[in-house]
């Protein structure tokens, strides 16, 4: 056995075909049996960290980190379960791997995903609605011609007619400083 590791993943793959074969379980490793050993397994190791604590101790009886030894146990029954899926079904877990962190890397780059937990489908829907929002906002304010006022210059945009607002310091037609325009009754 070399030290390699991808001739000990061919060796192991070898050796798990050799096993299989000799059983005659073959007949049972269809893909659909195969995917719930695999998710058992995966279960089983996440049942090892069942009502544990995070963080240093001291921790209750049974809440601590579980044995070392259980979890490489765990751990081996899902890289089983893994190869014997992969080969039932022809993949290469090694090149599908590789593409898959081709994906990753691509998903996620550096600049962005860095201490950031957020998922790449969250961070593109809420790019796209803050522009979205950036597009409504400048088609909901086009830009008005300015308005001349009687002396020449130019009324701010707020002034115009129909804005309902009057422009800061500018004093409605007819009151001076001094007076204050006459409130309507109703």
């Amino acid at each position: 056995m070399s030290d390699s590791p991808s001739d000990r993943l061919a060796d192991l793959q070898s050796r798990l075909a050799a096993f299989t074969k000799a059983r005659d379980w073959g007949q049972f490793h269809t893909p659909r049996n195969l995917a719930a050993c695999l998710s058992v397994e995966a279960a089983e190791l996440l049942e090892l960290y069942m009502w544990t604590r995070e963080g240093p101790g001291p921790h209750p009886p049974g809440a601590g980190p579980p044995p070392e030894s259980r979890i490489r146990e765990e751990v081996a029954d899902i890289m089983i379960s893994l190869l014997n899926f992969a080969d039932a079904v022809g993949v290469d877990p090694v090149q599908a791997a590789l593409d898959k962190m081709n994906v990753l890397e691509n998903k996620y780059p550096v600049h962005l995903a860095r201490g950031s937990a957020v998922k790449a489908s969250v961070r593109e829907e809420t790019a796209r609605e803050e522009t979205a929002q950036e597009d409504d906002a400048q088609q909901a304010t086009p830009p008005l011609p300015p308005q001349a006022m009687s002396d020449g210059a130019f009324a701010p945009r707020e002034a115009l007619p129909g804005s309902g607002a009057q422009p800061s310091g500018v004093i409605p037609q007819g009151n001076t400083p001094d007076e204050a325009p006459a409130e309507s009754s109703r």
